[in-house]
């Protein structure tokens, strides 16, 4: 549960590097066993974490032993769990992360079948960020060759749990929806080749509204258009949590596959200011110049 509360902290504060000194104490110390759920909790709570850091290297190290200690099986949201916090510390690297990553992969390949499509989708994207920020530094030879094939597997059971949904189409707030309709009515007037969908699952993460501009060269995003992803960011996304899942998340689409990412802040706004801010952004969106 401690480690768990961490997942808003950032070992750049040496307050927290202090305490996760503490931690590592007290965990090698703990001679209970950590069951499936513990580890994949103490393992959510590191995502603000850098292995750059010898606190957190260490803490690492330990958690490695409890985890490879552990008889329970690790299931689908354990895992999940897990690879998401490890997804952050992928970027800094270091052995003590591959190791982990290295078990958690045969875990889930021992699983993969048995996975239920409410969880597929989760762990699909925790182990697709692992990839983008980690994927060419794994250190086991055959370690990305698992990664893609385990992806394929729940990219398959991902996509038909999301299709197989007919109320995914008309998921979002109210304000999503009166947003999405003024993106709508000034694409007819400005831009009307262009194409709107909504709550449209986009490389494997929902997206609140996207827009496909037709592009005078291919190559950018969808062959043949520039692909621009809205989303309409509420309260909950003041949260250093969703905060650091967000910037993960519009960094993987921007980088991987060239799509434009714009989000809307809506709070402390009411819908007539809201709506008043489609416009603007919209322009910027039309008319910005090409990067070079």
């Amino acid at each position: 549960n401690a480690l768990y509360g961490l997942q808003g902290m950032s070992s750049e504060h040496a307050e927290v590097r202090d305490l996760l000194r503490v931690l590592s104490v007290k965990v090698a110390a703990c001679k209970e066993e950590l069951d499936a759920q513990a580890i994949g909790n103490a393992l959510y709570g590191l995502q603000g974490m850098s292995s750059e850091h010898a606190e957190v290297r260490d803490l690492l190290r330990v958690l490695s032993v409890k985890v490879a200690a552990c008889k329970e099986e690790l299931k689908a949201q354990a895992i999940g769990n897990a690879l998401y916090g490890l997804s952050g510390l992928a970027k800094s690297g270091g052995h003590e992360v591959d190791r982990l990553v290295s078990h958690l992969l045969s875990c889930l390949s021992r699983n993969i079948h048995s996975i239920s499509l409410s969880y597929s989708s989760d762990v699909y994207r925790s182990l697709t960020l692992l990839k983008f920020y980690r994927g060419e530094s794994m250190s086991s030879a055959n370690a990305l060759d698992r990664v893609d094939g385990l992806l394929v597997d729940l990219s398959n059971a991902a996509v038909s749990e999301y299709s197989g949904n007919p109320s995914n189409a008309q998921l979002g707030s109210r304000t999503e929806t009166r947003v999405a309709d003024e993106v709508n009515k000034y694409l007819l007037k400005r831009c009307p080749k262009a194409t709107l969908t909504r709550n449209e699952m986009l490389q494997g993460f929902e997206a609140d509204i996207v827009i496909r501009l037709p592009a005078s060269e291919s190559g950018e995003g969808d062959e043949g258009c520039r692909v621009v992803n809205i989303e309409v960011d509420g309260p909950s996304h003041q949260f250093p949590t969703k905060q650091t899942f967000t910037t993960r998340r519009d960094e993987y689409l921007t980088k991987q596959f060239g799509y434009s990412v714009h989000r809307l802040d809506i709070n402390n706004m009411d819908m007539k200011q809201i709506l008043k801010s489609v416009g603007p952004l919209l322009d910027g969106i039309l008319f910005e110049k090409s990067k070079p």
